[in-house]
């Protein structure tokens, strides 16, 4: 079950009454639960948290849900996408491999273990919506059985994994895309590390074709997320003002070329950094080419390959 539940504190007292008479419905798998009344703007946000704070009910279809109302009572009708032995027979696989990142991190620091579990989602699936059922690619089944899964399944995944783990974790939702770009639906994770907030995007951090994990959406302050996410604004959000990414944000292209010419002088086999925008990889070797000297063709000769990811720049070097 959830080691933080953040979204519970942040319901009103009747609607953590309500919440809490739905998770006691669950665990005695009822068919129709009862609850307290609640208007349909809080029955949405109790929805909001119970889905956020529990990615363990991979077993419940929460885009779909009927309810009857009484002046005292709402009576939820429960859409199960599976029987309960069903349930208890995949959560057993999906906990099988949960429990080897776990056992893992055992006497990990907190950021340390963050980075292993980021590291091991991004290594155990890739983003896909071809799942077998269409709700999988969106809950732990997605990541952990099949191997793919979109945003959503991947921030369940984390939170999942991380509240095993006793690592504060929350699953923020709201749309991905920088303005002026194609913006879609997304989700991502707010992690509290040694006592500090900050925002983190397995989905975002994509992977080179050589195995290397991104790092460029890993401990993002709300300054730098906002760069080219937009938070829902349903329920406030600890606040993260600091920064602690290891990549850095390049935002010129004489800026791009200085500081590829101190990476390429490191010998280093992967250098990574985030760009302000997207591009095509011809128009970041072409903004390169048209700021380099003679004596910059020593460290742009050792370039093997390019690898674009979201708003990321990955460069192999030889």
């Amino acid at each position: 079950m959830a080691y933080m539940r953040y979204y519970r504190s942040m319901l009103t007292e009747n609607e953590k009454k309500a919440y809490d008479e739905f998770i006691k419905g669950i665990s005695c798998r009822k068919e129709k639960i009862e609850l307290p009344y609640v208007n349909t703007d809080e029955l949405d946000r109790i929805y909001y948290a119970l889905n956020y704070d529990y990615p363990d009910f991979f077993y419940l279809d929460f885009l779909q849900y009927s309810y009857a109302t009484t002046s005292q009572n709402v009576y939820i009708d429960i859409p199960y996408l599976m029987s309960f032995e069903e349930a208890l027979r995949i959560k057993q696989k999906i906990d099988e491999k949960a429990a080897k990142i776990i056992n893992a991190v055992q006497g990990m620091s907190e950021l340390e273990t963050e980075e292993y579990i980021h590291d091991a989602l991004r290594k155990m699936a890739v983003y896909d919506t071809n799942t077998s059922h269409p709700l999988n690619a969106h809950n732990l089944i997605g990541p952990f059985l099949e191997g793919k899964c979109v945003c959503e399944g991947f921030a369940k995944a984390f939170k999942y994994l991380a509240d095993m783990a006793k690592l504060k974790s929350i699953i923020v939702v709201g749309i991905g895309g920088a303005m002026g770009e194609e913006k879609e639906p997304h989700g991502w994770n707010l992690v509290r590390i040694n006592g500090q907030n900050y925002h983190l995007d397995v989905t975002y951090d994509e992977r080179s074709q050589n195995g290397y994990i991104s790092r460029a959406y890993f401990n993002l302050s709300d300054l730098e997320i906002l760069r080219d996410h937009t938070i829902d604004p349903k329920f406030k959000l600890p606040s993260c003002p600091k920064n602690m990414c290891p990549v850095p944000v390049i935002s010129s292209t004489t800026d791009l070329v200085n500081y590829l010419r101190g990476e390429g002088s490191k010998r280093k086999k992967f250098t990574e950094l985030r760009l302000t925008k997207r591009f095509t990889i011809d128009q970041v070797d072409q903004m390169i080419l048209k700021k380099l000297t003679a004596s910059d063709h020593n460290w742009y000769n050792r370039i093997k390959q390019y690898t674009l990811g979201n708003y990321s720049l990955i460069i192999e070097w030889y």
